[in-house]
């Protein structure tokens, strides 16, 4: 069982160059991770492309920590991911294509990580947060979509 949906397969979600770390997914985890398929296939769509590469998917908590990811991660419940589509733009680009997508992607959190896109979904019944965010060069983050400085894109 490798393929997860028609452009994600199992193995991009545990993937990480973290050799020594067990980053093997919980069996409870299971639906968050094919919804999040579900919710990814859309993002591939909307940005016409089949090339989304998929940095980090799920991390257990052990991974989390060693990655120094905040303790609410979502990516420890195997709803975000962290990507970049090189066919379909820079991460800005593509930030501001969802950002821009009304009733089309219901996320919690976009986040323009300047070299990558992070996205994470909710899990229903829960409420899409809908929060756009960029990291800045002091680690915090901004509301909407900035360069490092906090200066709107």
């Amino acid at each position: 069982m490798t393929e997860l949906s028609e452009n994600f397969d199992w193995y991009e979600v545990t993937a990480t160059q973290h050799r020594n770390i067990d980053n093997s997914l919980p069996i409870e985890l299971y639906q968050n991770v094919r919804l999040t398929a579900v919710w990814m296939e859309k993002v591939r769509n909307v940005l016409g492309s089949k090339s989304i590469i998929v940095s980090s998917w799920y991390r257990s908590p052990a991974l989390n920590a060693a990655v120094g990811g905040s303790n609410t991660s979502e990516h420890t419940k195997g709803t975000a991911i962290d990507f970049v589509c090189p066919k379909f733009g820079t991460p800005v680009d593509i930030v501001k294509k969802l950002a821009n997508l009304e009733n089309k992607i219901y996320f919690n959190q976009l986040i323009l990580e300047h070299t990558w896109v992070h996205i994470s979904f909710p899990v229903p019944p829960a409420i899409p947060k809908m929060q756009v965010l960029s990291l800045l060069s002091n680690k915090r983050y901004a509301v909407g979509i900035t360069d490092k400085y906090g200066n709107p894109l």
